[in-house]
């Protein structure tokens, strides 16, 4: 047996494999690799704008939980006053204005924070609500922050 007998004659084994891609083979790698990098894209895009909403939340987080370590810190004695005084002097409404960190667009953020006393038989339990309320994008976002406190001395 001569060494040249186990050579292919002129092609390769599986076949004519040094034509390379077909025309219908390169499109369809393209339009994959196309639908690819278009949703990795959008799927950035939607990070992003979940990032600054995020950011927005969080300024208005920090916010109510000042504000609500301030009312904290008036006493109890102050609170349960606030609580008895009732009606409108509960409702107290303020406005506070950041910038957007995307954007370094203004948002107003209203704070609105109430004392009220707890029906019985847990009167001597005050129920502190900061609620804040800010537009992002056109778009009305609120959060609530809430605290009990025993008013008893």
């Amino acid at each position: 047996m001569k060494s040249t007998d186990c050579k292919p004659a002129g092609k390769f084994r599986y076949g004519n494999l040094s034509r390379g891609l077909s025309l219908l083979e390169v499109i369809i790698s393209l339009g994959i690799a196309s639908v690819a990098i278009l949703t990795m894209l959008l799927f950035f895009a939607y990070a992003l704008e979940n990032i600054r909403i995020g950011k927005s939340v969080g300024q208005a987080t920090a916010i109510a939980q000042r504000h609500m370590e301030s009312l904290k810190a008036k006493g109890k004695e102050v609170l349960a006053e606030m609580a008895d005084s009732g009606g409108e002097s509960t409702q107290v409404s303020e406005v506070e204005t950041l910038y957007d960190p995307g954007t370094n667009t203004p948002l107003n953020y209203t704070i609105t924070y109430s004392v009220v006393r707890l029906p019985p038989p847990q009167e001597r339990v005050l129920d502190i609500v900061v609620r804040v309320d800010w537009e992002y994008q056109d778009a009305p976002k609120n959060l609530v922050l809430e605290s009990y406190v025993n008013s008893r001395y």
